[in-house]
């Protein structure tokens, strides 16, 4: 397994983050939604045979945080970290736009691995610079979304999500 990066070690180290508290948003899981992922997780991982990961979500607490990407509750503490920070940068924000942006080749099913992600980022790079926006602040998300009211399974998505002002 990798190890995480200083930077997020110590960004995430503050167990703020990982609380009910500000920032929050619509959307947002509970923290005890993302705790029942990660158990979740644990037991799929376990039945797939997936242990080396399985054992690190399964470590996963307070003041001892795994800070894997495939946690759900290191992954919502991220999104808050990152939310603050933006928002302090971002302001005012009624003078930004934001965007979410899925490439063409990500809608469908089994398209993920047809677009490397460093080519993604030019592509955004250059659309972004065609309009002429200014400061822009963005990331991509590699993430599953999950359809329960349809049965469909989980599948992979590569989207960006950027701010940005003229």
């Amino acid at each position: 397994m990798n190890t995480p990066s200083p930077w997020l070690a110590k960004n995430l180290a503050d167990e703020r983050w990982f609380g009910d508290g500000q920032p929050n948003w619509k959307y947002l899981p509970s923290v005890e939604k993302a705790q029942i992922e990660r158990q979740q997780r644990v037991r799929l991982l376990k039945k797939h045979g997936h242990l080396e990961l399985m054992t690190v979500l399964a470590a996963c607490a307070p003041g001892t945080r795994c800070l894997s990407g495939c946690c759900p509750e290191c992954g919502r503490a991220m999104q808050r970290f990152v939310a603050t920070k933006a928002s302090q940068l971002l302001t005012p924000y009624n003078e930004y736009d934001v965007a979410s942006i899925i490439g063409r080749t990500q809608r469908l099913q089994g398209n993920l691995r047809t677009l490397p992600a460093a080519k993604f980022r030019d592509h955004l790079l250059r659309t972004l610079r065609r309009g002429r926006a200014g400061l822009a602040l963005g990331g991509i998300d590699f993430s599953f979304n999950e359809f329960p009211a349809t049965d469909r399974l989980a599948r992979p998505i590569r989207e960006s999500a950027f701010f940005w002002s003229d």
